[in-house]
């Protein structure tokens, strides 16, 4: 991504890679809009600013879509909620009562305004690709999706993830006139 002229802003959730406290909804939510508040501080404007993200964090990306202005939002492996993908393994639980931090893409992504592009490994055992396509279906116009065949559930940079990215966002700047990244 730096290498074609991005930036890279990277989030760690709490609790992880050495960070403190809760990963809670709310908390990983507040962290990201912190974050972007932190950004457009020190004047990287919103149409610089594309959103990315991966599995459990595609949640926090389309929460933080729905409330802040971002050029665009990417979302790898985005499960439509966690009560949903607990329910592939737990299906007789009461799973929406005993779940708090449930993440409803499917539900959030409808207030999000940012064209969206959607990435999915079909051969993703952790977020059935299934839910990656309800996302897109649940998404606002403009979006894309692509499917990879081969993909697993992190490893679509190694079957063109990025180059469909980078075109994704070539694709608005032509369109909104730009020509820079």
């Amino acid at each position: 991504m730096h290498r074609d002229g991005f930036g890279v802003f990277y989030l760690n959730n709490r609790g992880y890679g050495g960070s403190g406290g809760q990963p809670t909804e709310n908390n990983n939510v507040a962290d990201a809009i912190a974050a972007y508040d932190y950004l457009v501080e020190r004047r990287v404007s919103p149409e610089q600013i594309v959103l990315y993200g991966e599995s459990l964090g595609s949640g926090q990306a389309v929460r933080l879509a729905a409330v802040r202005p971002v050029t665009a939002i990417v979302l790898e492996s985005p499960l439509t909620s966690t009560v949903d993908v607990a329910r592939t393994t737990y299906f007789w639980l009461p799973l929406r009562l005993l779940i708090t931090d449930q993440y409803n893409n499917e539900r959030n992504i409808r207030s999000v305004t940012a064209p969206v592009l959607v990435l999915h490994g079909e051969q993703d055992k952790v977020v059935p690709v299934e839910m990656g396509r309800r996302v897109y279906r649940a998404a606002n116009e403009p979006k894309k999706i692509d499917l990879f065949p081969h993909g697993g559930h992190v490893d679509f940079f190694h079957h063109g993830a990025w180059e469909t990215t980078r075109a994704f966002l070539a694709s608005l700047n032509r369109a909104a006139g730009h020509s820079g990244n």
